[in-house]
This record gives structure tokens, C-alpha cells and sequence, in this order.
């Protein structure tokens, strides 16, 4: 009967250990849910900031949903679908409002997206945040009530056994002699003992009895299994050499402050325990006061090993607060310490902020694949870590976006040579042996003193960086008051230029080309104008610029190209005879998209132009990057029957190892070199070089910004094919040029270019 009443005691204790187990695995569900759900939110305002998504943005997405989904599952099989009803309900609303206000973001629909973001969105993750907190804190409660019940089963069962032995041995000394009795009294100990033994030493804790001087009087041997210590040995140790020298004193405080004769309720405590190889295991104890216990005389110690929950822990804490690809700090916890370090006291010294975004990351992704670009985001990671002290900050903000706080006294001159530093190590190669190029950057940087408002502080930091990034690129700007204002104007502008493109309301000019031989307009060149409604007339050396940095080149020069070729078209019906070419300006970012050659195609068939009286002007830079893909897109260009020309050539990368190789019919000399003909400057010479060059591998030349008379005459020297400028003519609205076209150039364009064409042309014939 003892041993049925023992074992029943033990089978609930492996019941109330299993439910404890259970509940445990359930709260660290509810706390990976918790982070997933951060996660959720997190991308949520990532795309409100950004105003929109990536395609990888919704990859990400949808991987965050899948495995919320099987958190959810598995918090169900854990505790029934009661348990987490209240949860799945709050997670699908929030993810449904999430996925309304990402569809109105692609819409554009950006102040409605944020209204539904304050009524919906927040209010939803609040309400979902309350209900994981709650669920968490019940299991946890359920956890923390069935181990303080296992544990105190473990006790009592050693009581009760040694209740039962007492009994027996009360009942063997009135029924049978001294020595049967002193027999069955043996027996009955020796059973005792060996059912102790046997759930002391296969218990899943390790039991240890402390005396009230601190002293081990027993402790079970799982100690060696759990642990790696040998239990034996550790009798009559203080238990505190055993335990952290922090966790210690606790324990000793605990211990002394239970007077002996009360009812003391049991204490959990979290400390940790010397494992056999020197390090510290986490662990989970219960103290209970059992010194007034006979048999026992001492306090309990009920110890478990908590290793693999202190690690998800800290993996999920670690998940929340770092970025997934780059191991660096996230948004969350560089915000977090931006605003501890300037929550120092005064005369502590300035700290900074650096917002590092790289230049054309998107070309990357669509050139080389999103693995090349994470690999580029890694290695920019390291990079960065290595221009700072360990003291300081690294984070990634999102996308391609990094940010670097310093976290000490400096300057504001020292903040800018830690950026020309970032930019210098960015640029150098990522990776050696590969040949893979550096990246270029534009780094924004803000000083802030302790007791400045931490928002502010970030706020200033991507303003300069948006300064930066309007300059040119590939440079950095400190904050100054002003920039502000200077960057909502530029992205008023740029909203303006947005929709003036959308609304089709920017204008054509036409400047014509003028054969050196005959004086006579051969082509024209298609240029883009902007009256703004507002500011008036904006000059493309303002608006061009803007528009590749914002990748709105892209939709510019579409329309430019479809409204040129429409616009040659005209003038070749208008024109039959006359075999005049439209060229047309084309962007690197048009270039390198792989539509292009389908877009110039389409504008070709819906216009109805010859391909032959189309040509696409590229500039040098743009034919250096990527060459063989470059090489490969003007053949099917070639293909199609358009002509290609290189615009500004002698500016950018002139070589002849790549010249030799591309299928271009005519070179355009630059007008800085044009402007040293006739003179006694170096750029003759270099114009001279290139319309040499030129007439060596069988290419047209096309003088740019002819302004005077002399050169006119010594282009006719040198051989010059094609000549434009405001010498012959300014660019005009289409009705000039039809106009011009008809009744041939005025008496002071067309007569003054006929003249000097034929004075180059009798200076020519009399010189040989």
C-alpha cells in the first residue's frame, strides 16, 4: 500500500512537471509571437517611412505571416485553441488593417494610409500587444504554480515515506518480537531509501538540503548529470562557493532572513550554478523551509536548469533589437541609444549622427540579384564597424540605409573626417579577389549636445543626407539650420517634376544639325524644357539632375523618345525628300534596364518613323559600367536600325579598347573643346585628335556649341561632318523648326553658315 501511495504521489509529480514544461514552451511561443508581430509592425512603419514596398518588402512579408501562423499553431496544440483564440483574433485584425494600409501605399494613397494607420493600425497592435501579454502572464503563472506543486510533491513524498515507514514499524514492534521487528524496521528502511533513491536520483532537478548555517547537508546526484559536479563531494560546502559570486549573497539572504518555528511561503529565485567545466548554468531554484520537518531539518533547495529558455530569450531579444542580415543594431535600439546618449548630463560633450545611404543600391539588386545585393550590404556592414570605435554605433535603418552614432566627445570637424572616411572605405574595393567594385555613398551628419530631443537629433541627420545625396552623391553634408528648408523645396520640386511628367506638360525644343558641307539642316537634336506654373522656366541643368537622382529619367526620356519620334515623323511626311535624323538623349538608367530595347521598338512602331532617322545619343559613363551588357543591349539596338552616337565624347572615359568594340556610327566633340579651335589653347589640339580619330574607325563627328565663324572654318579644315550652335541656331518650339525647315535657315543663321562653309571651303581648295 506505501509503495502504491508513493508511486501515485510520483506519477502526479511527472504530471505537474509535464504541465509545467508545457506551459513554459507556451510562454516562449507567446514571446516569439510578440517579436514576430514587432517584426510585422516594424515593416509596417518602414513602409509608411518609405512610402511603399519592395517586392522583397512583400517577400518578407509573407514569410513573417507563415511563421506567426505556426507559432499560433503550436501555442494552440500546446494549450487548446481556447488559449489562444482571444490572441488569433487580434493578430488576424492587425494583419488584415497592415495589409489594407500596404495596398493604399501602392496606391499612393499616402495621407489616407496614414490616417488608417492612426485609427486602424495602432490601435489593432495595441490591442494585440495587451493580448500576448496576457496570455504570456497566464502560462507563466500556470508554469510557475505546477513547479512550486512538483516540487513540493518531491517533499512531501520523502515525508510521506518516511510516515509510512514509521507506521510499519509501529505495527511489525506490536506483532512480532524484538528481532522480527528490528528485521521488518531494516526492511522497511532499506524500502524508504530506495524509493527516495529512486525519485531523487531520476528527478529532472537537483535536490539540494541546506543546513541553517548555509552548510550542503545532501544533494542528489542528478547534480552530476545536470551539472557536471560530483554531489558528494559538495556535502559540508557552503552552498554559496557553488553559485555566482552576484548570486551568492542573494541566496544567503534569503536563507537568513527565515526564522526558524514560522511558516514560511516558498521563494523562486534565479541564479546561477558553477558547472564541472568552470562556467555559469542558468538555472530556476525554489527554496522551501523544511527545517522544522522532521527527517528532513533543513531548507530544500529544488533546482532546474534553465539554459535553453535563457537562450530563446535572449535570441528573441537579440532578433527584436538587431537586424536579421547584417547582425547590426536595428531602427528600435539605435534609437534607443541615441536618446541614452544624450540624456548624459551637461558638459559631457557632443556627440554625432551619421546617416550613410548607398548610391544606386537598386542597380544591384536588378543587375546582379537580390543575393549580390545582400552580400553588398553585408560586406558595407563590416566595413562600417571597421571606421569605429567599439564604444560606438553601427545600425542599419532598412534597406540600404546605415546609421552610425558616436557616442563620445567630438567635434564637428571630427564627425566629417569620420565621414570622408566612410565614404573613402565604401569606395574601396569590397572584395579583392573578386574585382568586385566599392559602392559609392551619401553620408548626412548632425551634431547633438545632452538635452536635445533624440528625434530632432535623427531628423537633422537624414536631411543632410538627403543634401548630400542632391549634390551629386558620393559625398557627405553637415547639418545646418537652413537645410531643412532647402530639402522641402527640393521635394516639393521633385513632386512638381513628378507630376508635370505624369500630366505630359513638359515641352520640346529642337536645335537643328547643320552639315559643314553643304550649310543645310541634316538632323535635329530633341531637348527637354520645364516652364514651371509657378517659378517659371527651370533650366534642364537643374531639373535633369534631379530627375536621375530620383529615377523619374526614366519616365522623362520614355516621353521624350516617344514624343520625338511622333514629332520626326511629322516632319518626315512633311518632308519627303529630305533624310532628316531625330536624335534623342538617353540615360544610363534607361539603358540598363532591359525593356529599353522594346521601348525604343514600341515608340518606332506607334510613331511610324524609319529607324534609320532615329538616333540615340549615349554618354560615355554610361557605356563604361557593366560593358558587355552594355555592348550586348546596342546590338539589338543596332538591330532594330537606329543609329548611335556618343555625346560629349573626350569628357568621360575615352578609350580606345572599348570604342573599337561598340557599334556607334558618330562621335559628338564636346564644346570645351570646340572652343579651343582657332586659339593657341591645348583643347584644339584635343579636338583635332578626336575628329581624327573619328574619320580612323570610319565615324561621323558632330561639333557641339559652335559659336563663332574661325571654328566653323577650321571644323571644315579638320573634317568635321556635322556642326550645332547658338552661332547657327538657337533650339525653337516644333512651329520654328517646321518653319525653318520650309523656308530654309534666316539670313542671319543659314546665309552666315553658307558663307563660311564656302570661305572654309575656297580657303581649303587655295591652300592645296
Amino acid at each position: 500500500m506505501a509503495l502504491l501511495v508513493v508511486l501515485g504521489a510520483g506519477a502526479a509529480i511527472v504530471v505537474l512537471q509535464d504541465r509545467a514544461d508545457s506551459a513554459r514552451r507556451f510562454q516562449v511561443a507567446s514571446v516569439e509571437l510578440g517579436s514576430l508581430a514587432n517584426r510585422h509592425a516594424t515593416h509596417e512603419w518602414q513602409a509608411i517611412a518609405e512610402r511603399g514596398t519592395s517586392p522583397e518588402g512583400d517577400d518578407f512579408l509573407d514569410v513573417l505571416k507563415e511563421r506567426e501562423e505556426s507559432v499560433l499553431a503550436r501555442m494552440s496544440s500546446l494549450r487548446g485553441e481556447a488559449a489562444v483564440s482571444e490572441v488569433r483574433e487580434d493578430l488576424t485584425t492587425f494583419s488584415a488593417y497592415v495589409d489594407r494600409e500596404l495596398a493604399l501605399l501602392d496606391l499612393e494613397l499616402f495621407d489616407q494610409a496614414a490616417d488608417w494607420d492612426d485609427a486602424r493600425v495602432d490601435p489593432a497592435f495595441t490591442a494585440l500587444e495587451e493580448s500576448l501579454e496576457a496570455t504570456a502572464t497566464d502560462a507563466g503563472d500556470s508554469a510557475t504554480s505546477a513547479v512550486v506543486l512538483a516540487r513540493s510533491g518531491v517533499v512531501l513524498v520523502l515525508a510521506l515515506a518516511l510516515l509510512i515507514s514509521a507506521v510499519l514499524l509501529r505495527r511489525f514492534m506490536l506483532t512480532r518480537t524484538l528481532r522480527d521487528v528490528a528485521t521488518a524496521e531494516e526492511a522497511v528502511l532499506r524500502a524508504s531509501e530506495s524509493r527516495f533513491r529512486a525519485l531523487v536520483q531520476r528527478a529532472s532537478d537537483i535536490v539540494t538540503l541546506v543546513d541553517a548555517s548555509g552548510r550542503i547537508v545532501y544533494q542528489s546526484p542528478s547534480a552530476d548529470r545536470i551539472l557536471g559536479i560530483d554531489a558528494e563531494s559538495s556535502a559540508g560546502r557552503p552552498v554559496a562557493e557553488l553559485l555566482h559570486p552576484d548570486d551568492g549573497p542573494r541566496l544567503a539572504a534569503h536563507l537568513s532572513q527565515a526564522p526558524a518555528g514560522a511558516a514560511h511561503p516558498e521563494q523562486v529565485l534565479e541564479c546561477r550554478f558553477r558547472d564541472g567545466e568552470g562556467g555559469w548554468r542558468p538555472t530556476e531554484t525554489i527554496i522551501t523551509d523544511l527545517r522544522d520537518e522532521p527527517g528532513v531539518e533543513a531548507f530544500v533547495l529544488n533546482t532546474r536548469d534553465v539554459s535553453e529558455r535563457a537562450r530563446l530569450q535572449q535570441e528573441l531579444v537579440h532578433q527584436a533589437l538587431h537586424d536579421g542580415l547584417t547582425g547590426l543594431a536595428n531602427r528600435s535600439l539605435f534609437h534607443d541609444r541615441v536618446a541614452h546618449a544624450l540624456s548624459r548630463r551637461p558638459g559631457r560633450g557632443d556627440v554625432a549622427v551619421l546617416f550613410v545611404d548607398l548610391d544606386d543600391f537598386k542597380t544591384v539588386n536588378d543587375t546582379l540579384g537580390h543575393a549580390a545585393g545582400d552580400g553588398l550590404l553585408r560586406d558595407v556592414a563590416a566595413r562600417l564597424q571597421e571606421c569605429v570605435r567599439p564604444i560606438d554605433t553601427v545600425a542599419r535603418l532598412g534597406g540600404d540605409e546605415f546609421a552610425i552614432l558616436v557616442d563620445a566627445p567630438i567635434t564637428a570637424e571630427g564627425a566629417q573626417e569620420l565621414a570622408d572616411r566612410v565614404l573613402r572605405v565604401l569606395r574601396a574595393s569590397l572584395d579583392p579577389e573578386r574585382g568586385a567594385p566599392g559602392t559609392g555613398a551619401s553620408v548626412g551628419v548632425a551634431m547633438g549636445s545632452p538635452g536635445q530631443d533624440c528625434d530632432a537629433l535623427l531628423q537633422s541627420a537624414d536631411v543632410a543626407m538627403y543634401i548630400a545625396k542632391g549634390a551629386g552623391k558620393n559625398c557627405q553634408a553637415l547639418f545646418e539650420p537652413g537645410m531643412h528648408a532647402a530639402l522641402l523645396e527640393r521635394l516639393a520640386l521633385i513632386r512638381d517634376l513628378r507630376a508635370a511628367i505624369d500630366d505630359d506638360a513638359l515641352g520640346l525644343v529642337f536645335q537643328p544639325i547643320i552639315a559643314v558641307a553643304s550649310g543645310e539642316i541634316v538632323g535635329l537634336e530633341a531637348l527637354v524644357r520645364w516652364t514651371h506654373p509657378e517659378r517659371g522656366p527651370i533650366g534642364p541643368d537643374e531639373f535633369i539632375p534631379l530627375a536621375e537622382q530620383t529615377g523619374l529619367i526614366v519616365a522623362l526620356g520614355h516621353r521624350v523618345l516617344e514624343r520625338a519620334c511622333r514629332q520626326a515623323r511629322t516632319w518626315q511626311d512633311a518632308h519627303p525628300g529630305r533624310p532628316l535624323t531625330m536624335s534623342v538623349n538617353v540615360s544610363e538608367h534607361q539603358l540598363r534596364r532591359p525593356e529599353f530595347v522594346d521601348e525604343v521598338r514600341e515608340a518606332l512602331d506607334s510613331s511610324g518613323l524609319a529607324p534609320g532617322r532615329l538616333i540615340l545619343e549615349l554618354t560615355e559613363s554610361v557605356l563604361i559600367d557593366e560593358l558587355e551588357a552594355t555592348i550586348e543591349r546596342l546590338n539589338a539596338l543596332k538591330a532594330l536600325g537606329v543609329g548611335l552616337a556618343i555625346d560629349d565624347f573626350g569628357t568621360g572615359y575615352s578609350s580606345l579598347s572599348y570604342l573599337r568594340r561598340l557599334p556607334v556610327d558618330s562621335l559628338k566633340v564636346d564644346k570645351e573643346f570646340i572652343d579651343g579651335l582657332g586659339g593657341d589653347s591645348g583643347e584644339g589640339a584635343l579636338a583635332e585628335a578626336i575628329i581624327a580619330l573619328a574619320q580612323r574607325l570610319d565615324l561621323r563627328t558632330v561639333a557641339e556649341g559652335v559659336e563663332g565663324s574661325a571654328q566653323i572654318k577650321s571644323l571644315e579644315r579638320l573634317g568635321c561632318d556635322l556642326v550645332q550652335g547658338f552661332h547657327l541656331s538657337r533650339p525653337l518650339d516644333p512651329a520654328a523648326i517646321s518653319e525653318l525647315l520650309r523656308d530654309g535657315l534666316p539670313a542671319g543663321g543659314r546665309d552666315r553658315a553658307v558663307a563660311e562653309v564656302a570661305a572654309a571651303t575656297d580657303e581649303g581648295g587655295a591652300g592645296n
